[in-house]
């Protein structure tokens, strides 16, 4: 399994699982799971680690309307991007995507 444009490092599985549950207003909400793949190379560990100091701070997920499915009241993506495909280019959340380590660290640093 290797991210397509890095056949010389092994990939990076992060996996983020989220159970239903309640905010503290006691709004019920559906949980999730994401799969997002980094190159294990320096500079995928670097994202990595940023990725690590956003998801601590809570910056990584909310709670609120799915652009895809517009179902309301779930956990989704708060804006930090993830690449959740090995292949199939930017288009598809994917590598290559020669522009995403400058992008999302240039999200991370904000």
């Amino acid at each position: 399994m290797k991210c397509s444009g890095y056949p010389n490092c092994g990939t990076i599985v992060i996996s983020y699982h989220f159970p239903s549950g309640k905010k503290k207003d006691g709004t019920h909400f559906s949980g999730t799971s994401r799969t997002a793949y980094l190159p294990d190379n320096e500079e995928g560990r670097e994202v990595l680690r940023l990725l690590k100091l956003s998801f601590d701070r809570r910056l990584t997920f909310t709670v609120g309307t799915s652009v895809t499915t517009g179902q309301k009241n779930c956990v989704v993506w708060n804006g930090v991007h993830h690449k959740t495909s090995l292949s199939g280019g930017s288009s598809h959340f994917g590598y290559p995507d020669p522009t995403y380590f400058n992008r999302v660290k240039l999200e991370l640093a904000a």
